[in-house]
Formats: structure tokens, sequence, C-alpha cells
């Protein structure tokens, strides 16, 4: 039985728009930009259409892409620096300083993301030297 579905104007073949759907996937943060599948149509595909029509894997996988692209497009917003935490951090502006608490309980700096315990100047001093004696062992070789 041939199943027909509206997505934006056009009828189409239900099974032909959830592969479509389920393959932007393979396309990372680009299926967030999903259009109609016909050529001739810029209509978008919204979160809406791939809740209603997705698998809960692709559900769950548009959902990640579309947290993580609200993250980093989001100058107030930043990934904890902490190897393995999954939690995001908020600035507010008007804050008295940059110290900002991770949920993980990691304390950072929001302009460096270095632990708090260390100060920015001192992290920016430590990059350059490092860099600087990166440098000197190019010389060497």
């Amino acid at each position: 039985m041939l199943l027909l579905l509206r997505l934006c104007c056009h009828l189409m073949n239900a099974s032909i728009v959830i592969g479509y759907i389920s393959t932007s996937k393979n396309d990372g943060r680009g299926c967030l930009t999903l259009r109609c599948p016909n050529p001739s149509c810029g209509s978008a595909v919204g979160q809406d259409m791939i809740n209603l029509l997705a698998p809960e894997e692709d559900k769950k996988k548009y959902s990640q892409y579309l947290l993580h692209s609200y993250i980093e497009d989001n100058r107030k917003t930043k990934w904890c620096p902490t190897p393995g935490c999954e939690y995001a951090v908020e600035y507010f502006a008007g804050r008295e300083g940059y110290d900002v608490s991770c949920q993980c309980s990691f304390n950072f700096c929001w302009n460096c993301t270095e632990d708090r315990s260390i100060e920015c100047g001192t992290v920016a001093q430590w990059i350059m030297k490092n860099s600087a004696e990166s440098e000197n062992m190019n010389w060497y070789r």
C-alpha cells in the first residue's frame, strides 16, 4: 500500500520522505537545514516533521545536532572544558568577573576556559612560552 504524505505543499511517498530524513543525519549539522526533497521547492523540513516521521534513533541524533548547534552558535554559552563533561555553561552579562561553575562542579574562567585557580594572564604567558619552545624545536630539525 502506498502511503502519501503532505510535506510543505507536495504529496510524496512517505517511505521516500522517511528515507530522505534518515539519510540527512549523515550530513552532520547539515541536517538542520533540511529542505523539501522536491528540487523546485525550498521549504524547510522542521523538527516537527522529523519528530513525526523519523525513527527514534534519528530523532535523537537530530536533537543532539540541534543542541550542539545552539551551544556553539550562541555567544553566551560554552561547553565545559572538563574532559568527558557533556554540560554547557551559560554566562550572564553584568556578572562581576568571569568565574563560572559547571554542573560537574568544575569552576573555570569564561574568557580562557582554564581552571579558576590560574589567572588568565598566567595562562596567556604559558601558551606563549610553549609556542616559543615548540618553535625552537623546529630549528633543531
